[in-house]
C-alpha cells in the first residue's frame, strides 16, 4: 500500500501538466459530421420554437431574433469555460451556440444527451449549477480518489484526479506497471459556459482507448465520481462515509483501506 500510493500520489501532481498537454487532444477528435448533425438538430429547433423567440424578443425590448441571439452570445463570450488547455474544444465549437442559448434547460440537457448518444468513445452527463459548484470546490481541495471496476478476472482499480475544470482517470495497474509513461483512458471536461445563464454545466467525456475502457464502464467511473464528491453533510450516516473516504485518501492515504471502499460499494449496487 504505501509503496505504491504515496509515490503515485506526489508524481502524478508533478505530472498534471504533462498529462493535459498530451492526452486533451482526444477532445479535438469531432468529425466536421457530428458538427453537421448538431447544426441540423438546431436548425430544426429553431423553426419550431421560432415565434416563441420572436416573442422574447419583443418582450425584452429588441427589434429582431437576430439581435437577440447577438445579444445572448455577447454574453455568454463573457462567461466561456476558463482554465482549460488550449487543446480543448470550446463549447461553441462543438455546439452552435446562438441555437443553444434560445432554449431552455431541459431542452439543451436533452440535446446535449443526443449529441453524445451515438458515439462510442464518448459520454455525457448534465449537471446542475449547485452541484457543479461543490463538485468543483470539492474536487480542488480533495483532487484525487480510487474507483473499482469489476471485471470476470477480478477487480480493477481506477485513480482519478481533478485540474481545474477537467478530471482524468488512469489505470492504477497500467500506472504501476509504466509509471510516469502511464495513460489516461478517460478525460471529463466540464463547461460552465452555461451554468450562470441557464444553471446548467455540461460534462464531455473522451475515453481513449474503447477497446480497453468501454462506454459502459466509463459511465460507471462517473457515477461513482459523482457518489462519492457529491455526498452531502447532510445525510445519513451511511451516505456519509463515502465522502470521508475521499477525504481520508488524500489525507491520510497510507491508511486508506480499499476494502472499504470495495463494500461501500458493493452495498449500493
Amino acid at each position: 500500500m504505501v509503496s505504491i500510493l504515496k509515490p503515485f500520489f506526489f508524481r502524478m501532481r508533478l505530472r498534471r501538466l504533462t498529462l493535459i498537454a498530451q492526452k486533451t487532444q482526444w477532445t479535438t477528435t469531432s468529425t466536421e459530421t457530428t458538427k453537421n448533425v448538431a447544426v441540423s438538430k438546431n436548425n430544426a429547433i429553431t423553426e419550431k420554437y421560432a415565434q416563441k423567440l420572436k416573442e422574447k424578443a419583443e418582450r425584452e425590448g429588441y427589434a429582431s431574433i437576430d439581435e437577440l441571439k447577438a445579444k445572448i452570445l455577447k454574453r455568454h463570450h463573457r462567461q466561456t469555460t476558463p482554465d482549460l488547455p488550449a487543446q480543448v474544444k470550446s463549447l461553441d465549437k462543438i455546439l452552435r451556440m446562438e441555437k443553444i442559448l434560445s432554449q431552455d434547460m431541459e431542452t439543451i440537457c436533452q440535446l446535449w444527451t443526443e449529441y453524445h448518444a451515438a458515439k462510442i468513445a464518448c459520454i455525457s452527463d448534465t449537471l446542475s449549477a449547485d452541484a457543479y459548484k461543490k463538485l468543483f470546490k470539492r474536487g480542488q481541495e480533495f483532487p484525487m480518489f480510487v474507483i473499482p471496476l469489476t471485471h470476470p478476472t477480478g477487480l480493477e482499480f481506477y485513480i482519478l484526479q481533478f485540474q481545474y475544470h477537467q478530471c482524468f482517470f488512469t489505470s492504477l495497474l497500467e500506472y504501476k506497471t509504466f509509471a510516469a509513461e502511464s495513460q489516461p483512458l478517460l478525460v471529463l471536461t466540464y463547461y460552465i459556459d452555461l451554468m450562470d445563464t441557464k444553471g446548467v454545466v455540461l460534462m464531455h467525456g473522451e475515453i481513449g482507448k474503447p477497446n480497453i475502457l468501454s462506454k459502459e464502464n466509463a459511465k460507471y467511473l462517473v457515477r461513482w465520481l459523482r457518489e462519492f464528491y457529491l455526498d452531502g453533510e447532510d445525510k445519513c450516516e451511511d451516505n456519509k462515509s463515502k465522502w470521508n473516504l475521499v477525504v481520508k485518501f488524500n489525507r491520510e492515504p497510507n491508511n486508506f483501506e480499499y476494502s472499504e471502499l470495495v463494500n461501500v460499494i458493493k452495498e449500493e449496487k
